[in-house]
């Protein structure tokens, strides 16, 4: 999807193949794509089901949406169950028990931090979106949000050079964010371990990063070389239910050249990923971590557990056993000396 967007030029077309993305998700039955110039009510530019959104915005749902505060930093609002909550949503009640809906989901659309619409995704059928869905319409949803806000730019520059080199700047840096995002749903990683994998490409190459990320678009063979092979598989799952010790382990791991993939959950760790990563590293006090870690090893990944008890075996499958409080610097060696793809050997 992320591919197809970056060869179509107008933010219609981007829209457009937004929603027919987001409706191949297995909880989405409608989708559609509000945009807003001005003080004037949102819009619908794009929808799968064009009656139903016709009827969304007839009955005014969308100004429930206005209306609701969105947390700080989630990739969506879900509102679960609108046809019950008519105190809150008076609107989207009415608009649910109408249609029949369990739930609707409303997606951001930011690019660069300007706000360029909202991606809605109607539910009727249980169960509804899994985390690892919502996380997959929000990573469309930026990249969508980059062409049409690239698009919108590209109008309103008038015909000078100075412009058009500003111009010129932008579009790379769009360019960029499609092919992250191109690389991602490739390779089944997040938005950040995509880019700094394209960023790694650009510098061990010696060449501008618009061009590395022009090669991915393109998938050219130079790009399909440098990004896909069991020999060149870096991932490495961390399921992690503290946020600070995720993010921090994250980040420690990019640093050192792996591809991160996060799960709070040993549920949402199993549905995020089809083939397992060479290496996990689980929290083993989560419910079902041990069989989790089981299954992985079974699949040939090598598993790094954390425990709380202070003493104790490792589980079954497991290559390593770290006992808490851990330096996030000995996971991160761990992780180094089993890896068959790290650059060195480092002992734990």
């Amino acid at each position: 999807m992320a591919r197809t967007l970056a060869s179509r030029g107008c933010a219609l077309d981007a829209a457009c193949l937004l929603t027919e993305a987001c409706v191949e998700l297995a909880g989405v039955d409608a989708a559609g794509v509000l945009v807003t110039a001005g003080p004037a009510r949102p819009r619908v530019i794009a929808a799968t089901d064009s009656g139903l959104f016709d009827a969304f915005h007839a009955v005014q749902a969308d100004l429930d949406l206005r209306t609701t505060t969105e947390e700080p930093g989630e990739p969506a609002t879900v509102y679960a169950a609108p046809a019950t909550r008519i105190g809150q949503w008076p609107r989207l009640a009415r608009f649910a028990a109408a249609h029949g809906i369990r739930a609707l989901c409303t997606v951001p659309m930011r690019a660069f931090g300007v706000p360029v619409g909202t991606l809605v995704l109607v539910c009727r059928r249980a169960p509804v979106l899994t985390a690892a869905e919502l996380d997959a319409a929000h990573g469309w949803a930026v990249i969508a949000a980059a062409g049409m806000l690239a698009d919108a730019a590209a109008d309103a520059l008038p015909n000078t050079a100075s412009p058009l080199t500003q111009y010129g700047a932008f579009h790379d840096q769009i360019t960029v964010w499609q092919a992250a995002g191109a690389l991602a749903a490739r390779r089944g990683v997040d938005i950040p371990t995509a880019s700094a994998a394209l960023r790694r490409h650009a510098v061990d190459d010696s060449q501008p990063l618009a061009r590395s990320a022009r090669e991915v678009l393109a998938w050219t063979p130079e790009a399909r070389d440098a990004f896909s092979g069991d020999d060149r598989d870096a991932r490495v799952a961390v399921v992690e239910a503290d946020p600070f010790v995720s993010k921090c382990l994250a980040g420690m791991l990019r640093e050192e050249g792996f591809e991160v993939i996060t799960a709070a959950t040993v549920h949402d760790a199993r549905g995020q990923r089809a083939n397992p990563p060479p290496v996990a590293v689980i929290d083993q006090l989560l419910p079902g971590a041990v069989e989790f870690g089981r299954d992985l090893a079974a699949g040939g990944t090598r598993v790094i557990t954390m425990s709380a008890v202070p003493a104790g075996q490792p589980p079954p499958g497991a290559a390593v056993l770290l006992h808490r409080p851990i330096p996030p610097a000995r996971v991160v060696a761990a992780v180094r000396r089993l890896h068959p793809a790290a650059r060195e050997q480092v002992p734990a």
